[in-house]
């Protein structure tokens, strides 16, 4: 029995109650993912896990093998922003962690524990709810990466309002677009500004607003 396989046993997860192997696609006709879910985990390789064990539709465990580059692949996870929980093995090693918050002075996920904390992440612990309650002050939603984002977006519109409310409307329509822009970025989506058709950098971005007169 594989190391993988023998933390499936002691969590009581199987592929008839939510586990599935990454590699074996079945995940993708038996599980009914957003498509920024699906999309992330068939594409983004740091995120990629080896398995996951999935609850109504959702992520709730990411399992993760031996990984290369720990550091982005935690950055991978908070940013991934549906799942919980993260468990990587390495070698004889198991580290349980918190999938909802990042500790940048440790460019890591929150540890919850190792292989002694396993039993509070079992299958009957986290479908009954109990692992939630347990964990519900770790797993706040203001260390998700969504929370932070929505936090960065109201300190910009402050700043550019800056006590004038008759901004408000330009200010609202330019953090929109920049937004919408930064998007189309990510997804590498070819753009026209300057009369070429091409995809955009984020610095690139970043440095046209140094520039307003171009905008």
């Amino acid at each position: 029995m594989s190391k993988l396989e023998e933390i499936f046993a002691r969590l009581d997860f199987d592929r008839t109650n939510g586990l599935f192997i990454t590699k074996e696609n079945l995940w993708k006709k038996n599980v009914s993912f957003p498509n920024r879910v699906r999309r992330l985990i068939e594409r983004k390789i740091a995120l990629t896990p080896d398995a996951f064990f999935c609850f109504d539709n959702k992520p709730l465990v990411l399992f993760y093998y031996q990984p290369s580059n720990k550091e982005e692949l935690h950055k991978a996870i908070w940013n991934f922003n549906e799942c919980p929980i993260a468990i990587i093995i390495e070698n004889d090693s198991v580290e349980i962690f918190n999938g909802f918050k990042y500790e940048k002075d440790r460019r890591s996920l929150e540890k919850l524990g190792g292989i002694e904390k396993l039993n509070d992440f079992t299958y009957f612990e986290l479908v009954t709810g109990k692992a939630w309650e347990q964990y519900e002050g770790r797993l706040d939603y203001r260390n998700r990466v969504d929370f932070h984002l929505l936090q960065n977006i109201k300190a910009a519109r402050e700043i550019l309002i800056d006590g004038n409310e008759k901004r408000a409307k330009l200010v609202n329509a330019l953090l929109g677009k920049a937004i919408f822009v930064r998007y189309l970025i990510d997804r590498k989506v070819k753009m026209k500004f300057d009369g070429k058709l091409r995809t955009w950098s984020n610095v690139e971005f970043c440095e046209l607003f140094d520039k307003p007169q171009q905008i």
